[in-house]
């Protein structure tokens, strides 16, 4: 991965660039998984002290599916694949597009950490994931 990357894009015909760095890029098992289609970087879910990353890909199997990324895997490496994930689940069944929405949520179950909520907009459901690292 190039660490220096310039970000190119139209708006009313005129071109702008923005020059960004770049600390790692965690790329998605296939194009139309819709890997990061939403992502969630502002909860401790292992209690290390760091934020980690959550990120959904609805179309990443039949019932979508979220992967969880500590911050030393994120932060020890510049390229990641979705594989490299600590941890994932998909939805229940086919259709249910788990991951199209994810969010590291308050403490709901009061166990001192962070908990997880998916949006599954096929199935008309949000699944409440506790923490539990």
């Amino acid at each position: 991965v190039d660490p220096d990357v310039t970000l190119n894009s139209t708006s009313s015909g005129y071109r702008d660039s923005v020059s960004v760095l770049l600390s790692s890029l965690i790329y998605g098992s296939s194009d139309s998984e819709y890997f990061g289609m939403d992502i969630s970087a502002s909860g401790d879910m292992d209690g290390d002290g760091s934020n980690d990353l959550v990120a959904g890909s609805y179309y990443g199997t039949d019932a979508g599916s979220v992967q969880l990324f500590l911050a030393p895997t994120i932060s020890s490496a510049t390229v990641l694949y979705d594989s490299n994930a600590d941890a994932a689940m998909s939805g229940l069944v086919s259709g249910d597009d788990a991951g199209a929405s994810v969010s590291i949520v308050g403490d709901v179950d009061a166990d001192g950490m962070p908990d997880l909520l998916v949006g599954a907009p096929g199935a008309d459901e949000a699944y409440l994931i506790f923490s539990g690292y």
